[in-house]
């Protein structure tokens, strides 16, 4: 179209074109700029291992490899004394052994996490060559994972199965955790570009639907539970409440769905009054709000 704007002419051209989002997202991870801008999920790592037949009781040294790269590539994980407390459960033990991935997604969700890798570890002894008269220890170790949605359970993507190998003059198990941390510290970086796109689809999905958040508010009577719903549903930016709605001993938990940034959604809640009372925002943890009335 062409408009006279101050005795001049000036021509608007409008160009429409449809894009395959996968084919965008790809080109947008080779940005850096966009990369860095972007707000990370928190990610929490749970992994089952199993080193010369023996299962880890402590933190796996697969799982240290992954958490090393996730946060080299700048994400947020759950604290690793966090992992090792909830792994020494029993309940959490026989959930990895069956690979539960619902209550795996579940647990993580509790802990903050938006993302969880749930996977496998194992390192096995093989054939060592011989050195200077000296038998030289070798291992090997495959790893295998997930990536899900903390909140739905939802398989984000699979990961290509991951070798690492290691060898030691001294003795296996120096070995075997040479392998393990070589094939955890490959589960990312193997297919980070594909890991990378799908971060951004995920991002992209969130900016679309609106992102789930927890809120945990503690110390509240029903009718205050049932007024703060309320007022959440009023924020500018909400879209719904997700799935069931729990409240025991004064403590109420709920899910909501907001196309608020997880900050402006915290900054709508602290302060905002519920009848005479305030809210009062207690601790936050990933996707997590934990909060009261007062």
């Amino acid at each position: 179209s062409v408009k006279n704007v101050e005795g001049n002419q000036l021509l608007t051209i409008s160009i429409s074109a449809k894009v395959k989002l996968m084919n965008l997202i790809s080109d947008l991870s080779d940005i850096e700029e966009v990369y860095n801008a972007m707000q990370r999920p928190k990610v929490m790592v749970l992994v089952r291992e199993e080193c010369l037949g023996k299962q880890c009781t402590d933190l796996p040294v697969s799982a240290q490899a992954i958490m090393r790269t996730l946060q080299d590539r700048k994400f947020d994980v759950v604290d690793p004394e966090v992992i090792k407390r909830v792994i020494q459960k029993q309940s959490v033990r026989l959930m990895l052994e069956k690979g539960d991935t619902k209550a795996a997604a579940a647990l993580a969700e509790d802990e903050g996490a938006e993302i969880l890798v749930l996977g496998t570890a194992k390192a096995v002894e093989t054939k060592g060559d011989d050195f200077t008269g000296g038998e030289v220890k070798s291992c090997s170790a495959m790893v295998s994972a997930r990536l899900v949605y903390a909140d739905t359970g939802e398989v984000l993507f699979t990961p290509k199965l991951c070798e690492g190998r290691g060898s030691s003059f001294n003795d296996a198990s120096e070995a075997a955790t040479t392998a393990l941390d070589d094939a955890g510290g490959k589960l990312i970086t193997a297919d980070s570009k594909r890991f990378t796109e799908q971060v951004l689809a995920s991002w992209a999905r969130q900016v679309q639907n609106g992102r789930v958040l927890r809120v945990v508010a503690s110390n509240i009577s029903y009718d205050n539970f049932s007024a703060l719903k309320t007022v959440i549903r009023d924020f500018r930016g909400h879209v719904e409440f997700v799935g069931q709605p729990k409240y025991t001993g004064k403590t109420a938990t709920f899910s909501v769905r907001t196309k608020l940034t997880p900050e402006a959604f915290r900054d709508r809640l602290s302060g905002a009054k519920v009848g005479k009372k305030k809210i009062v925002i207690e601790s936050v943890t990933g996707a997590v709000t934990c909060l009261t009335i007062r």
